[in-house]
């Protein structure tokens, strides 16, 4: 009895599917509005640069 439980567990697991090991595609659009809100905020940084050279070169 004990070997036809067993023998029972064993083709339970044995059929089981296989798991997903694939990157969850909500990551890869969080990288992507990551990846943006970066380059974004490079632009805003670049322009308040620029501002403030152009601040500087009036005021002389």
């Amino acid at each position: 009895m004990k070997i036809l439980i067993i023998l029972g567990a064993l083709l339970l697991v044995a059929c089981s599917p296989e798991p997903d090991h694939s990157t969850p595609k909500v990551a890869e659009e969080a990288r992507a509005a990551l990846d943006k809100a970066k380059q974004v905020e490079n632009t805003l940084q670049q322009s308040e640069q620029s501002q403030r050279e152009q601040i500087e070169h009036a005021s002389e």
